[in-house]
């Protein structure tokens, strides 16, 4: 239990974090998300704490960081005990359980019902294969190599342990002297180490493969909620298995890099966007922001998504459809940027105050240069446009995700005359496009060789956005909620 402290405490921040920022708010399954998400928003908080208290503390960094997350901590406990609002626990008494059993046995009796039992079980079962083959994979590499592949051990460590080791000469971590360590990359994982680190007092092997364990598994519980919020708790159960089943989200995710945490924050942006559209709620749209802000803390990347993501959203208010009044959507864009704002200021006050050199902003390259090597050169173009065509249709490690993607698409492009489909899902279907279409023209700006970079990073680029092309697949080939149809005719 004492190994499990720090993620405990960081569980606890997180938990109290959601439960002030969603109070009386209209999602189904508030509680269920609150209790899914407490650990890796803890853990993040956690890092940004950490950075910010060594940024103001220099030396006194370590113990500042584990003062300030105690006092935010009793702060959001005041502030939550004064709302007085608690989740409702289930009645547990013996004739409630005998009536559900009951209930339960005579609408088996229903062909309907029943055909909604097996897909429940066999949902349930996809699920748990999922869990059990992708832990296993991911706890027996952890037993020979705790620290992950190349980027763990030579970036996000080692920036941790600048943290950890010499707190009065932390910064040196964005010398441009270790350059191998990408200088100017964020501090997400490497913050969330030296938490734990911070906590022990010492650097405990395991420490970083339990962060990494926490983001891992919050993505397929991302995805889940998702359709349980939705009612439709068997299809997020196929779902979330289907993505835990994918090798290459168990390859990357068994070898700690950060690209899987940066794909839970960009689909958990998504499908909180999604939902508080669809909901009409406008504190969700804070928790939207904090996710997509969190994926420049993760990533370089990060900051284009950012972009994206905020064109999606002035794209979504502009529409006709959407039918707010201005105050409305005047509400809905500070709410998002209110969210958004904590982790970008952040990011900002690293990168400028701290490591203004880098391989694309800072690395001296004038405008004209990019747009150079972006027009100019049509044979790297072409090798990028057959990489993608080869990582994405090639292999079989995606469980043909990208086959069932372009599939779903083709389907609501034929059949959106004749099916209603969840308002707003063309987002989980315009984020992965627009995503890559960056990720496209960055290739060609690269600083490095194409073919390295391509076999380097090009499945990782893919693995980012996978997220919400998996809730944009499941949406549309949904499974029938047979029970709830059998109640409404009877």
């Amino acid at each position: 239990m004492t190994a499990l402290a720090p993620l405990l405490f960081a569980g606890v921040l997180g938990f109290l974090a959601l439960a002030c920022l969603l109070p009386n708010t209209a999602l189904h399954r508030r509680w269920t998300l609150i209790v899914l998400m407490t650990a890796p928003v803890g853990l993040a908080l956690c890092s940004l704490i950490v950075f910010i208290a060594y940024a103001v503390g220099g030396a006194k960094g370590p113990w500042l960081s584990l003062l300030t997350a105690y006092a935010l901590s009793a702060i959001l406990l005041l502030r939550w005990l004064r709302c007085g609002e608690f989740p409702a626990l289930p009645s547990l008494s013996r004739q409630a359980g005998l009536k559900a059993c009951q209930t339960l046995a005579a609408s088996l009796k229903e062909p309907r019902t029943l055909l909604a039992a097996l897909i429940f079980l066999a949902s349930l079962g996809l699920a748990l294969w999922g869990l059990s083959v992708l832990c296993h994979i991911f706890l027996s590499g952890a037993v020979w190599n705790a620290y992950g592949g190349w980027d763990p051990k030579f970036i996000w460590h080692v920036k941790a342990k600048f943290f950890f080791r010499d707190p009065a000469q932390w910064a040196g971590m964005f010398s441009p002297l270790i350059s191998w360590t990408h200088p100017d990359y964020p501090l997400l994982i490497p913050g969330s180490i030296a938490w734990g680190w911070n906590w022990f007092g010492k650097e405990w092997l395991l420490w970083p493969a339990l962060v990494n364990l926490v983001y891992g598994l919050a993505g397929p519980a991302m995805v889940f909620w998702h359709f349980h919020d939705e009612k439709a708790t068997a299809t997020g159960m196929a779902a979330a298995g289907y993505v835990m089943l994918m090798s290459v989200y168990a390859f990357w995710f068994y070898e700690q890099y950060v690209d899987i945490p940066l794909a839970f924050w960009i689909g958990g942006a998504t499908i909180l966007l999604m939902k508080s559209l669809r909901d009409r709620e406008p504190r969700l749209l804070v928790l939207t922001g904090f996710f997509a802000g969190m994926t420049a803390w993760t990533k370089l990347e990060g900051v284009f998504f950012n972009g994206w993501m905020f064109l999606t959203v002035l794209a979504v208010w502009i529409l006709p459809r959407h039918t707010s009044g201005s105050s409305t959507k005047k509400t809905a864009c500070l709410a998002y940027l209110g969210g958004v704002a904590l982790p970008i200021l952040i990011f900002m006050i690293m990168k400028i105050g701290f490591a203004p050199h880098g391989e694309y902003w800072g690395s001296g390259r004038q405008l004209g240069d990019y747009l150079t090597d972006l027009l100019r050169d049509p044979v790297k173009t072409k090798t990028i446009l057959i990489a993608y065509y080869h990582y994405s249709f090639g292999p079989s490690h995606w469980n043909y995700l990208w086959q069932f993607f372009l599939m779903a698409g083709a389907v609501r492009l034929v059949c959106c005359r004749f099916k209603d489909w969840p308002s707003y899902g063309w987002i989980a279907a315009l984020i992965p496009v627009l995503m890559q279409a960056g990720y496209f023209i960055i290739f060609h700006i690269s600083p490095y060789e194409v073919h390295m970079q391509i076999e380097t990073a090009m499945a990782r680029l893919l693995l980012q956005s996978c997220l919400p092309a998996v809730i944009f697949i499941f949406e549309t080939f949904r499974i029938p909620d047979l029970i709830k149809q059998n109640a409404s005719s009877n």
